[in-house]
């Protein structure tokens, strides 16, 4: 299902790493603002500043666009194949197979399940392939800034996180004793 829609999802990624790198534009400029512009007082720097983040936006919102077209499309008409395949299938099983299973669950069955698939295929592979890559551009820059800082936010990040995924005391979730309770 994906191979004849390689050229699609690299065309994806390629505008993907685009406009992942065009919203890092913003952030890293802050960096000549505070330090040349106002710091060093040069203020003929100013305005090639503003239309390097303008031009960033506008790439931002023109391949932050394409790519959910792009990947909408594709996903719906992908939906559309796997649909007719698995109704296809679930038509040539035997009447047997209808017996023991409910219609309600086949349907449940068809519709969440190739839901599923479009999420992984269309926007979901993709936001997740550039997340990762954000994050880890951000580290690198992070690291080479202060690696101390880096390493104490970690350590407070990590730290948190685990707090956080122990399920408390209050949580609740009933014990064995309070389940036995008679009723009223």
């Amino acid at each position: 299902m994906i191979l004849p829609r390689r050229g699609l999802l690299a065309l994806g990624f390629l505008l993907m790493i685009i406009h992942r790198l065009s919203g890092l534009v913003l952030p890293y400029s802050t960096r000549f603002l505070i330090d040349s512009v106002i710091g060093k007082r040069q203020t003929q720097l100013l305005t090639p500043l503003v239309l390097a983040i303008v031009g960033a936006t506008l790439i931002q919102g023109v391949t932050s666009f394409s790519l959910t077209q792009l990947l909408s499309k594709t996903g719906q008409r992908l939906i559309s194949e796997l649909r007719q395949k698995v109704q296809k299938h679930i038509g040539l099983l035997p009447v047997v197979y209808y017996d023991a299973n409910k219609s309600g669950v086949l349907v449940s069955r068809i519709m969440t399940d190739v839901e599923g698939v479009r999420n992984l295929i269309g926007t979901g592979l993709v936001d997740f392939v550039g997340g990762f890559m954000t994050a880890l551009i951000a580290l690198v820059v992070l690291v080479r800034i202060s690696p101390v800082m880096t390493g104490l936010t970690a350590v407070f990040v990590l730290t948190f996180s685990y707090m956080i995924s122990r399920p408390s005391p209050r949580s609740g979730r009933f014990s064995a004793s309070a389940a036995r309770l008679p009723r009223t």
